[in-house]
C-alpha cells in the first residue's frame, strides 16, 4: 500500500463483501483492495478535510462529511450520487443504518436523517454541540449520538422520516 508521509489516515472501513478498505486523507477518499497490489482508487471528496465517512455494506454506497459543510454520497467507484447544500457548520459525523435504507448526519447542534438517495427527511435542532459519533441499533430503528459536550442523544426513527428524540443525558466518567 502507498505510504502517506506526514499525514494521518483518519478513517478506515473494511468492506467484508469485497475485501476492500475505505480511508480518507485530507480532502481525498481512497478504496484499496486487500487482494491485489493495484494502486488505490482515489477521488477528491471535499473542498477541505474529509471529517467523517461510512460505507454501507448493503448498497456499497459511501457517505462522507467534510470541513466544507457538505455531506456527499458516492458509489463504490467514487462517482458522485448526491451533494448536499452547504450546511452552517462542518459535518462531524455520518453513519449508515444497518439495513441501508437511510443514514444520519451530525453537525454542530444538528442531527439529520436522510434516505438512501441522500435526500434529507428530518432535521432536529439540538443544544449539545457537535455530534462526534453516531451509532445505530442493529434493527435500524434507533440511533445514539455522542456530542462534544459529553451529552448522549438517543433517537428513535418513526415512520422512516421523523426522529423522535428521547431525553439527552450527560455522560459521566466513572471514578
Amino acid at each position: 500500500m502507498q505510504v502517506f508521509k506526514s499525514t494521518v489516515i483518519e478513517r478506515l472501513y473494511p468492506n467484508s463483501a469485497s475485501d476492500n478498505i475505505l480511508f480518507s486523507n485530507n480532502e481525498y477518499c481512497y478504496i484499496k483492495s486487500l487482494k491485489t497490489q493495484a494502486p488505490p482508487l482515489k477521488w477528491k471528496a471535499h473542498d477541505g478535510l474529509v471529517l467523517c465517512s461510512d460505507w454501507c455494506l448493503v448498497s456499497e454506497h459511501i457517505v462522507t462529511g467534510g470541513e466544507d459543510c457538505k455531506f456527499k454520497l458516492w458509489d463504490r467507484y467514487g462517482r458522485s450520487l448526491f451533494i448536499s447544500i452547504s450546511c452552517d457548520f462542518p459535518i462531524s459525523s455520518v453513519a449508515w443504518s444497518p439495513d441501508g435504507q437511510c443514514f444520519a448526519v451530525g453537525s454542530q447542534n444538528i442531527l439529520r436523517l436522510c434516505d438512501k438517495a441522500g435526500w434529507p427527511h428530518s432535521l432536529e435542532k439540538l443544544t449539545s454541540g457537535s455530534l462526534l459519533s453516531l451509532c445505530w441499533f442493529d434493527d435500524s430503528t434507533q440511533l445514539v449520538a455522542g456530542s462534544g459536550t459529553g451529552q448522549v442523544i438517543h433517537a428513535q426513527i418513526v415512520g422512516r422520516t421523523l426522529l423522535h428524540l428521547l431525553a439527552p443525558s450527560k455522560a459521566e466518567a466513572n471514578p
